[in-house]
């Protein structure tokens, strides 16, 4: 696929997990850098391109109702099409004891045609 039809909605839903309160810290710095632009995704046996995505939709993952679909879709605007993992430790101890845990089981509870990312936060001071 070569992309997006020109007329078709370019609206992607991100559902983010945040037990560490990141996400009010990192959503101005986040929204202001919109329009994504240029973005690639491959799944599979298919690429998606898609030249610019003007509605991104941040959803906390405690308000979001999961709806399994067989294909994702760019142009879904209630699909999450990205799941984010906040994570923030304060050193390796909790990193260890706290936080990996945090992080396989988040790998694991997704299904195989979600795409997902983990995003370490580091706090000033």
């Amino acid at each position: 696929m070569s992309g997006l039809p020109k007329n078709e909605g370019r609206h992607v839903t991100v559902v983010y997990y945040d037990q560490h309160d990141s996400f009010p810290l990192l959503a101005p710095g986040l929204k202001s850098r919109l329009p994504l632009q240029n973005l690639k995704w491959s799944a599979g046996m298919m690429d998606i391109h898609c030249p610019e995505l003007k509605h991104l939709t941040f959803v906390s993952s405690t308000e979001y109702q999961h709806e399994p679909h067989p294909i994702l879709s760019l142009t879904s605007p209630t699909q999450a099409y990205l799941n984010v993992l906040f994570v923030y430790c304060a050193d390796k101890k909790e990193f260890d004891t706290k936080v990996q845990g945090e992080i396989s089981s988040f790998v694991a509870d997704r299904d195989e045609k979600e795409e997902w990312l983990v995003v370490y936060v580091s706090r000033p001071g």
